[in-house]
């Protein structure tokens, strides 16, 4: 070994009376531990056959650092990469010849703690521990020289929990001022449940800064020794220096990915298509989102192609779709781009319908499955599909509806992933400058699905800003058989004369190869664009040339010939009609169908990618800012009988106020508050149960655009109607938790009022209020009910409060009460029914209702027919009450609840109670007006209250009082119990760190009992294989120990949580 002198001078002062000490020189002896480690990954970046990396080497990064320049020099030094692209016949890579899996450690290993761990993948070949020594020397202070050092050390191995067997035992010896690092491989043994390996510092700890003998863990790896081909995997393997890394490099891909089906007649690089598509499809790459859904559906692997077969997914719409995909924009900075690209990686399984929608969001599509097959839509310039009119829709009615005002937004912020990035999100902000100046910051928040554009990211903005201003609305109508042709994603045209102002629509009568004679024709003008549904149930749409009366004449002529009764509808240079997309088409019985769609904008698409300014389409002739009103407003009334009472109702007509669709009505009665009516299509509305009074009414007209008409109000008018209460409700019913009940007619009703009484008691004065407050309508669905044999009533009131003459009721069993956890009990039944008893006796245990006299005993009466002397006895039972004696709960706890166990028969039954006290006055007999039986002398208790179900008990007097009316039912109790609850308390505790011998968890809740306590042991808990609980303190808290392999208590950390009450 050579040495290497270094100088270092000291200054220092000597001893007796010589001079200060010399100088002297250190002796280091040369490191002779050097470390040498290299990196070898594999990592699976595709399922089935990729195009490959992008570059080569250039698009590949470690560290995000490129491996290769673009002058085509490297980064890394001796860095071996190898390929393969995810074939079924691909060979294995050489140099990786086990699966490993490498798991980071990064602890210190001492003689006083050993190092464990377990593994329970019993495929496991071995494991490979990486140890790290951040310098290894000792000074010797006897000669001033550094030199080596030695650090013994075992690894041990216990397999299926037996015994530890040392596998491994070396040493470090030598010297070195740098990092040093061994890996050691460790073979096991066939397990059956596992291993558990520990590392054992044998040479003691120094502790002394003279010597470095720091060892470090770093990692562990889990080995499978096998020779993988890993068919249908694109691969890419890596071996490099680890000396240019400090720990495992983040690795970065720039890949074409899977090879799909695209047309045969497709170029994918120059993304163009030749001549005419037979259908016939090749295997290349392609970032087309259209070709990929295709392929995402179809394939047997990762998509649904074990499902369904090529012929159940329209390929004829996802080719259209996939050549407007392919059209080049701009993107804004001078250069042309596809109008859409897909950069997506799947990396966990998702619901394969929720996959084709993200996946059609891309090209601004929707997917859905119809008639057993799978289709694709986008929002792209096509023409219309299909016509509806008045004429092909049932009653010609077409329900509309606006988007709300916060649904018009002016800001998007778009979320894309920038490959410049390694993938990163970034977010585009798009705004609407004049938007904002009309409906102020609404802003929405995107993430644009497999956009990897900025450009992208910034037209699907300006595509979500333009929908959401310009489609806000959206319409429903039936039609039949006939009409149910279009698909969703279709573009149709609508000509509904109430909203365009005219009829431009109907059906034909006869048809020739280029004319027409329409049911009525006075719209149609020359230069006019008219358009006819074909027996191909596809709308065709030609000029027009000629018209002689209902007869048109378009050029060039029809691609076939229009049947009778087929749809028309004209455009003219004044008046169009409006486009929508279908979005939903439902089936409702009877060959009718319910279609749903949106508003469409056609000049959108030219705004989203070129800027170019939207013309309006003409599409209605009715006025924008006026709407003529009703000429006047007439009242009337008509009385009927239900169920006895008299129910007048008040009538309201009106003439037709011109071009109008809708009105408002409202009324009041006596010059009080208007009551508004949901605003009608009709030319009256009829006001149920309304009362004597002075009658005003005001109608206000709107057309099919909502521009509303001026106010129009009618003469007060005196009306004679109901003079009383509002009728009672005509049905009472329960089902579950769940109350519901029949509507009453009364045009000033303010609500129902539900109350109950247990047993059959109908009594509506005394009765509790089953819902605080009123109930508006029905069904209500109860949130809190009371236990037992309960009568539930209900009246109906007005907001004059007057409430029906009798409620109507029902008899009902909700069950017993649910307790939680038992602290006290009071049974009553048990102790033989102490208190005051009226009218009954105990009976084997029972509390019963007497039974009266009879009147006679025999037959002596002079009046009474002679017979066999039978008793004669009245047909009632006395009125039982039993009142129990004051009890005091003595549990002191939070959330103490009192429910009631009680089972108690007869005819009117009823339970009440009373609480109050509290502290004594005085505890003894010390003070001179108090008693001589030393009993404690409370406040008095008030009186009586209906029993609520349950309570919250507290510290308390209570006493029950239970009473069975008089009549031929006995009344019997048979169970009668207080029961005090508590409900459970929890509490959890994390990073726990347990000494061996144990601790008690800190609780700061109080318990009377500890019924569950639930241990987690944390991952890094040292050697503690399991812990568990010793005792269950309610005063110091649960004591718990960590136990190792052996069942030796040990240290360790956990999380814990406990249950109790």
């Amino acid at each position: 070994m050579s040495a290497v002198s270094l100088r270092r001078d000291l200054t220092g002062y000597g001893g007796g009376g010589k001079g200060g000490g010399e100088s002297q020189s250190i002796n280091e002896a040369s490191d002779s531990l050097h470390s040498l480690t290299s990196v070898r990954l594999i990592d699976l970046i595709g399922c089935k056959e990729i195009e490959g990396l992008v570059d080569g080497a250039r698009s590949i990064a470690l560290n995000e650092t490129p491996v290769q320049n673009a002058d085509g020099t490297y980064n890394f030094s001796n860095l071996t990469i190898d390929f393969r692209p995810g074939t079924q016949d691909q060979d294995y890579i050489p140099g990786f010849p086990s699966v490993e899996s490498e798991q980071s450690v990064g602890v210190e290993l001492t003689s006083a703690t050993p190092w464990s761990r377990g593994f329970s993948n019993t495929d496991l070949s071995a494991v490979r521990i990486r140890f790290s020594i951040p310098a290894l020397s000792q000074t010797d202070t006897s000669n001033n020289a550094i030199k080596g050092y030695r650090i013994e050390y075992r690894v041990e191995v216990s397999t299926d929990g037996g015994s530890f067997e040392t596998m491994l035992y070396e040493a470090f010896d030598g010297k070195t001022t740098s990092t040093y690092e061994r890996s050691r491989r460790i073979n096991l043994k066939r397990a059956s449940m596992g291993w558990v390996v520990r590392v054992v510092r044998v040479t003691p700890n120094a502790n002394t800064s003279l010597i470095s003998d720091r060892v470090n863990i770093v990692s562990i790896t889990e080995v499978i020794d096998s020779k993988l081909r890993y068919p249908n995997s694109a691969l890419i393997g890596l071996q490099a220096d680890a000396r240019q890394f400090t720990s495992i490099p983040s690795r970065a891909y720039f890949i074409k990915g899977r090879r799909i089906r695209v047309p045969d007649n497709y170029d994918p690089v120059s993304r163009t298509y030749s001549g005419v598509w037979q259908g016939q499809f090749k295997v290349a790459w392609t970032n087309n989102p259209a070709w990929i859904f295709y392929d995402l559906a179809l394939d047997d692997m990762y998509g649904l192609g074990h499902l369904i077969s090529q012929d159940q997914v329209d390929k004829w719409s996802i080719y259209q779709i996939g050549r407007y995909c392919d059209e080049w924009v701009s993107d804004g900075q001078g250069r042309l781009e596809p109008r859409f690209i897909c950069g997506v990686f799947f990396q966990s399984r998702a619901d394969a319908y929720k996959v084709l929608q993200d996946m059609a969001s891309i090209f601004r599509g929707m997917a859905f499955y119809a008639g057993d097959a799978i289709y694709a839509s986008a929002d792209m310039p096509v023409d219309p599909a299909y016509a509806y009119t008045a004429a092909n829709v049932i009653d010609g009615k077409f329900t509309r509806a606006g988007s709300s005002r916060k649904s018009r937004y002016t800001v998007a912020n778009v979320s894309w992933s920038d490959q410049g990035d390694y993938g990163r999100a970034k977010v585009e902000y798009v705004s609407d400058e004049e938007g904002i100046r009309r409906y102020g910051v609404q802003s929405t928040d995107v993430t644009a699905f497999g956009c990897i554009s900025q450009s992208q990211a910034h037209r699907v903005g300006r595509w979500i800003l333009l929908t959401s201003k310009l489609e806000t609305e959206s319409i429903t109508f039936q039609v039949g058989l006939d009409g149910a042709v279009a698909r969703p994603g279709s573009i149709v045209r609508i000509a509904d004369p109430r909203r365009m102002g005219r009829r431009n629509g109907g059906r034909i009568r006869a048809g020739t190869g280029n004319s027409v004679t329409l049911d009525k024709a006075p719209v149609v003008q020359v230069g006019d664009a008219l358009t006819v549904i074909l027996p191909s149930a596809e709308s065709e749409t030609r000029p027009v040339v000629a018209v002689d009366g209902d007869t048109v004449t378009v050029n060039p002529p029809w691609s076939m010939e229009p049947q009778a009764e087929s749809v028309w509808s004209v455009d003219n240079i004044d008046l169009v009609a409006p486009f929508y997309r279908i979005i939903n088409v439902a089936e409702k019985g009877d060959l009718t169908f319910e279609i749903s769609a949106v508003q469409h904008e056609p000049g959108k698409y030219a705004y989203i990618e070129s800027g170019i300014a939207i013309e309006p389409r003409p599409t209605t002739v009715i006025p924008m800012r006026y709407q003529a009103p009703v000429s006047k407003v007439t009242l009337s009334t008509y009385t009927v009988s239900e169920r006895g009472d008299n129910v007048t109702t008040m009538v309201i007509t009106w003439p037709a106020a011109d071009r109008a669709v809708s009105y408002q009505v409202d009324w009041r009665r006596d010059s009080g508050e208007w009551v508004s009516l949901p605003r009608t299509e009709s030319l009256s509305v009829e006001v149920a149960g309304i009362y004597s009074g002075a009658y005003q009414v005001r109608v206000k007209a709107f057309n099919s655009i909502d521009v509303g008409s001026a106010v129009v109000l009618s003469a007060v008018t005196q009306l004679e109607g109901n003079l009383g209460a509002p009728p009672d409700v005509p049905w009472f019913s329960i089902n579950g938790d769940v109350l519901s009940w029949g509507a009453v007619h009364d045009a000033e009703l303010a609500g129902y009022r539900v109350r109950y009484h247990y047993g059959s008691n109908r009594s509506w004065g005394d009765a509790a209020d089953l819902v605080s407050g009123m109930v508006q309508s029905s069904p209500y669905q109860i949130l809190s009910r009371p236990q037992g044999a309960l009568t539930l009533m209900i009246k109906a009131e007005n907001k004059a409060g007057l409430q029906s003459n009798a409620p109507t009721y029902i008899m009902t069993e909700m069950g017993d009460a649910l307790v939680a956890n038992v602290v006290e009990e009071f049974d009553f039944h048990g102790d033989g029914y102490p208190g005051q008893i009226s009218g009954a006796i105990v009976v084997d245990g029972d509390l019963r209702a007497e039974g009266t006299l009879a009147f006679w005993g025999n037959d002596l009466a002079d009046y009474w027919p002679l017979d066999d002397g039978r008793q004669f006895f009245t047909d009632n039972y006395k009125r039982m009450v039993y009142e129990t004696t004051i009890f005091t709960p003595s549990v002191v706890a939070a959330g103490l609840t009192m429910t009631l166990d009680v089972d108690f028969q007869g005819g009117v039954r009823t339970i009440e109670y009373r609480s109050g006290g509290g502290d004594p006055y005085f505890g003894s007999d010390a003070n001179p007006f108090f008693g001589a039986d030393d009993t404690e002398f409370f406040t008095p208790l008030p009186g009586y209250q209906p029993w609520p179900g349950s309570l919250s008990a507290q510290l308390i007097q209570y006493q029950l009082r239970f009473t069975v009316d008089t009549g031929p039912d006995q009344g019997v109790i048979s169970a009668c119990k207080a029961v005090i609850d508590v409900p459970d308390i929890y509490e959890s505790f994390d990073d726990i760190v347990v000494p061996p011998a144990g601790i008690r968890l800190p609780i700061a809740k109080k318990y009377l009992a500890i019924k569950n306590v639930q241990l987690t042991l944390q991952a890094d808990g040292g050697t503690a294989l399991s812990a568990r609980y010793i005792d269950k303190s309610v005063t110091q808290g649960p004591l718990v120990k960590c136990f190792n392999s052996a069942g030796v208590a040990v240290a360790g950390s956990l999380d814990a949580r406990i249950q109790g009450y």
